[in-house]
């Protein structure tokens, strides 16, 4: 393969160097392909801190776009969260909806519950929604691609902060204040963003090429919630139980919910373990995303 890439260097610029913008583009794909993957791991992770500078820049950019023209402000970042529990608790109360497995307390439940589920949704699409929104910086630029992934990092803790510290208000409300306990909402969130992250660069790469992808997300995305503790325990469901053993929002939502409620977490320990097992694949979810993104500029350039 290496003496591929070093006959292309050596043919085109001599004799057509009106192609010479393509053929590095060629060698470069090459390349990335060679590298062995525990050197690409190492550029991966390398890249993720270096490009902090940037990824900071482009994340500030996208905030300020998205509310500079924006009378509500930062209240549509709550809008999908608070209408989904206000709804639940209102068909709850009607008895327009039997929920047979309903949770105690169910007002905290259910505004927790879609609260967090947010968190993960917008952790899910922003990877791809930072790349779609880049495609001609993509196509005409060389940067550091985790850029675009770590700026789509710090717009979901940006968005995340304002609904927790809304959460929290609420819940003062009911008279469950701020504990020590509270703490466990950092390794949760984390846990969140991670795991969401995580999904999300997984469908970069077919993303870029069809938009079936991006128009997917919700409908899979809306099946897997009504599977997972949002709006009602799936514990108390003989037919939700077993899966929610092997459902990792299941112990990153009932984390988060415990610690915000200034609980101690009841499972630290799986917990703990879903978010190193999320960060390794995240990074080599990065990786595949590293080799497999010339490919696709290639194509959308063509």
């Amino acid at each position: 393969m290496k003496s591929t890439a070093v006959n292309i260097v050596k043919i085109n610029p001599s004799k057509n160097p009106a192609n010479s913008k393509d053929v590095n583009k060629r060698v470069r794909i090459i390349s990335s392909r060679n590298k062995p993957l525990l050197s690409t791991l190492a550029s991966v992770i390398r890249d993720i801190f270096t490009c902090k500078t940037l990824a900071s820049r482009i994340a500030k950019r996208d905030i300020s776009a998205q509310y500079r023209k924006s009378f509500l402000g930062i209240f549509w970042t709550l809008v999908s969260p608070i209408t989904t529990a206000f709804l639940w608790i209102v068909l709850s109360k009607s008895n327009l909806v039997e929920i047979g497995n309903k949770a105690d307390n169910y007002e905290v439940y259910v505004f927790s519950g879609t609260i967090f589920w947010s968190i993960i949704m917008d952790a899910i699409n922003m990877p791809l929604l930072q790349f779609n929104g880049n495609k001609q910086l993509l196509a005409k630029l060389n940067f550091k691609r985790e850029a675009l992934v770590v700026s789509g990092i710090l717009i979901v803790l940006f968005n995340a902060s304002i609904k927790v510290t809304v959460l929290l208000l609420a819940l003062s409300t009911k008279g469950i204040g701020i504990t020590f306990y509270t703490l466990g909402l950092i390794p949760s969130l984390i846990g969140l963003i991670i795991f969401g992250t995580l999904v999300g660069v997984l469908l970069i790469p077919i993303g870029l090429l069809y938009n079936d992808v991006a128009q997917s997300i919700p409908i899979w995305t809306q099946l897997w919630m009504y599977a997972s503790p949002i709006v009602f325990d799936p514990t108390k469901s003989p037919l939700l139980r077993e899966f929610s053993l092997v459902n990792p929002v299941f112990y990153l939502v009932s984390s988060s919910r415990e610690a915000v409620q200034g609980l101690p977490l009841s499972d630290s320990e799986s917990l703990l373990s879903l978010i190193a097992i999320s960060v390794v694949l995240f990074l080599f979810a990065m990786v595949l995303l590293k080799i497999a993104i010339p490919i696709a500029i290639e194509r959308m350039s063509s």
